[in-house]
């Protein structure tokens, strides 16, 4: 019985602090994760919170930073890429907004040349393989773990890497578009 009651308490308490816990507000930042110390993004809220605000992308010059894209939305994190056939900065954003409706909620945009190419909702995830979690600032999202940019063997071409619970996903920096077929 007693063991009962300590399940029931924890049950609570677990409950308990995902109703209290709250994001940290949003915050101006700078992140260079995969632009190979050249490019980086500068995110700007507008608000404390949600996905109002800019993402602007620059190049690193010895006469001064150079503004090369800019994005009118505010992700939680971004990862960089540079193709070389193109000649243009790729940005893997990860949106973080509170839960609504999933067939409408992105958790990733890709973006290349200063356009959003295509974003992909939990929905859209959970389709390809990703588990559901739930969050207790995001509500239900979908799980994976973003790896970076890696080169095509023998090519110029690259794709961003997220790893799901059973299955790598190879995004194309380009289009936004998975590549088939990916690894499961």
């Amino acid at each position: 019985m007693l063991n009962r009651s300590l399940l029931i308490l924890a049950a609570i308490l677990c409950i308990a602090s995902f109703a209290i816990a709250k994001r940290a507000p949003n915050r101006t930042y700078v992140e260079s994760r995969g632009g190979g110390g050249v490019f980086y993004a500068r995110c700007t809220p507008d608000n404390t919170t949600g996905p109002a605000g800019r993402m602007e992308i620059y190049r690193v010059k010895k006469e001064g930073d150079q503004l090369i894209d800019k994005y009118d939305f505010y992700p939680n994190s971004v990862h960089l890429a540079w193709s070389p056939i193109k000649g243009k900065v790729a940005a893997l954003a990860v949106m973080m907004e509170p839960e609504k409706d999933r067939n409408r909620k992105d958790e990733l945009r890709f973006c290349f040349g200063g356009q959003v190419l295509k974003s992909y909702t939990t929905d859209d995830l959970l389709k390809l393989g990703a588990e559901a979690e739930v969050t207790s600032t995001d509500g239900r999202a979908a799980a994976y773990r973003i790896i970076g940019a890696d080169q095509i063997p023998g090519t110029n071409e690259y794709d961003f890497v997220i790893q799901l619970k059973n299955r790598t996903l190879r995004i194309d920096i380009t289009t936004g578009e998975v590549r088939m077929p990916a690894e499961k």
